[in-house]
């Protein structure tokens, strides 16, 4: 009874032991924290944020604008007074306004001011004007508005490219890591294997089987080993510590992860097949939203060196009795007007224009150069890629058979047909081959992700493309 009862005790203690574990920290936890909490994914969309106020600011150039104007002839033989109104309302096409003004006046007003007479109730007026030259085409508000799409669209993509990169490094923090922690446990139980074999050497001594040299021996290897173990636990917190400006808890404090996080196995998925790009890379496209700003720039400098032509047309009415003005206020009127001016001695002017002409031209073969680049890039990590791939199976391959060699070896070693050196020597070579297991492994992961990142692959890195 008492055993049965210590079985079912022995049972509920592994089961509660086993609920307590914490669960294994796998890649998707950390790219979903980073994404949510890393400061410098935050600051990247405050600044795309902040770009898109551009365009609102840009659309304030299009407000209808209300001005006003009075004047009294304070003084003097006449005592005429006027008060005038308007409200101009700016139109994209052409550089056109249209406008629309009331003025009424009083008292006298000298002959040279006849223009000032309204009738009692007022005038009221409206006007359109367009340009046929110089601002037909684009002006300064029309290329502030298309300027800032632009700039907005550079801030996506700047924020983008930002996201990704920090995704990037989280995803490569997290695999050297988890690095750290597979050769931690290798040199751990590389460790556990000498000091069991103390016992039996310690036994073998006393028996008089082995010389007593052993044991010194095997205390050199249990020195050197418990080095190893140190180095790697140092470097295996360092990685931790690395890894938590990344992961972080709901709060945004960074979390260290222990050692009873680390997954059993490494959560990698096989090489998928090479996919065309859709589209031009973010890279590209940043800047060729930087030559389109700048092709804007340089209409608008061309802009400034036309002649300008602009056209009027007012519809005006007085209102009400007849004023001091007499009958002749009395009828609606209907004007066109012109003005045509042509600037001179535009060297300044003329330099502006080839100098932006010059920039554009300088953004349109920088785009051309990264566009190469990025695809001789693509080329370069796909081959990286394929090869480290291939790395880790020989890698495993090798480590199958750095056991088997010392198993056997052990089992020759305790039949008497082997010795403790060239135990030693099995014993380092299946370590080393698991060390180059998690190195292979790690080159692997990490060329995924410099791929992935290279081809803005937003699943790989947690990010939701439709976002």
């Amino acid at each position: 009874m008492k055993v049965l009862i210590a079985s079912l005790s022995g049972l509920v203690f592994l089961g509660v032991a086993a609920a307590q574990a914490p669960p294994a920290l796998m890649p998707d936890e950390v790219l979903a924290a980073s994404a949510a909490h890393s400061p410098a994914i935050q600051a990247a969309e405050a600044d795309r944020r902040a770009a898109a106020t551009l365009r609102m600011s840009a659309r304030g150039a299009f407000d209808p604008v209300l001005s006003a104007e009075g004047r009294y002839r304070a003084s003097g033989t006449y005592d005429g007074r006027v008060i005038e109104t308007q409200v101009t309302q700016p139109l994209g096409p052409f550089g056109a306004e249209v406008y629309g003004r009331y003025r009424v006046s009083g008292g006298d007003f000298p002959i040279y001011e006849d223009e000032a007479f309204t009738n009692e109730a007022g005038e009221i007026k409206a006007g359109l004007l367009i340009s046929l030259l110089k601002d037909r085409a684009i002006d300064e508000r029309r290329w502030a508005l298309n300027d800032a799409r632009l700039a907005e669209r550079e801030a996506d993509l700047a924020a983008l490219l930002a996201t990704v990169s920090v995704q990037q490094r989280a995803l490569s923090r997290y695999w050297e890591w988890l690095a750290a922690g597979e050769v931690l446990s290798v040199y751990r139980d590389q460790l556990a294997i000498a000091e069991r074999r103390t016992d039996a050497l310690e036994r073998q001594v006393a028996g008089g089987a082995v010389p007593s040299i052993i044991l010194t021996e095997n205390d050199q290897v249990l020195a050197r080993r418990r080095g190893l173990v140190a180095e790697a636990r140092a470097r295996f917190t360092e990685a931790a510590a690395r890894l938590s400006v990344f992961y972080r808890d709901e709060r945004g404090s960074p979390v260290t992860v222990a050692a009873d996080r680390l997954p059993a196995r490494w959560p990698i998925q096989s090489l998928a097949p090479a996919q065309p790009n859709e589209g031009p890379l973010p890279e590209v496209a940043l800047l060729e939203a930087q030559l389109a700003r700048a092709l804007g720039l340089v209409l608008v400098k061309d802009n400034a060196l036309r002649p300008r032509l602009d056209v009027k047309v007012e519809l005006g009415s007085d209102l009400g009795p007849l004023g001091e003005g007499g009958i002749s206020r009395d009828e609606p009127e209907a004007i066109v007007g012109m003005t045509f001016s042509v600037p001179l001695g535009q060297r300044t002017a003329r330099a502006d224009l080839e100098r932006q002409i010059a920039k554009a031209e300088r953004l349109r073969q920088l785009t051309r150069l990264t566009r190469d680049q990025l695809n001789a890039e693509l080329l370069s990590l796909r081959a990286r890629l394929e090869g480290a791939e291939a790395a880790v199976g020989f890698a495993e391959a090798e480590v199958q058979t750095a056991t088997r060699m010392r198993e056997a070896e052990q089992r020759r070693f305790e039949a008497g047909a082997s010795d403790f050196f060239r135990l030693n020597l099995r014993d380092d070579a299946a370590a080393s081959a698991q060390i180059r297991l998690v190195e292979a492994r790690l080159a692997f992961v990490l060329a995924q992700a410099a791929y992935d990142a290279a081809r803005v692959n937003l699943t790989a890195f947690g990010l939701d493309p439709r976002s």
